[in-house]
């Protein structure tokens, strides 16, 4: 699964990105402290939070549905390696 995830830059940097931001819109109504941006409905750290989860969402779709130049050259399927069956061990006398 992860030698999948390898062809393609950027999945990892957009899921963390997205992650951070739906924790971080879930932790932010625990403070009480933050100023408020929308008439008394949305804190700074949610707005914030909803930029960055737009901006994750933005990269994520770039990453997925990136056309690739025709002059690159078409990447190989990964190979993953195989390992040679185990033998038994003799039993102790």
């Amino acid at each position: 699964m992860v030698a999948r995830f390898r062809l393609k830059a950027g999945y990892a940097f957009a899921s963390l990105l997205i992650l951070h931001s739906l924790m971080r819109f879930g932790v932010s109504y625990l403070r009480v402290d933050s100023a408020f941006v929308i008439k008394d409905r949305i804190r700074v750290p949610q707005f914030v939070s909803i930029l960055g989860l737009g901006l994750g969402l933005g990269l994520l779709m770039t990453v997925v549905v990136r056309v690739r130049p025709a002059s690159w050259p078409e990447q190989p399927d990964p190979v993953l390696p195989t390992f040679p069956a185990r033998q038994a061990r003799p039993k102790p006398a």
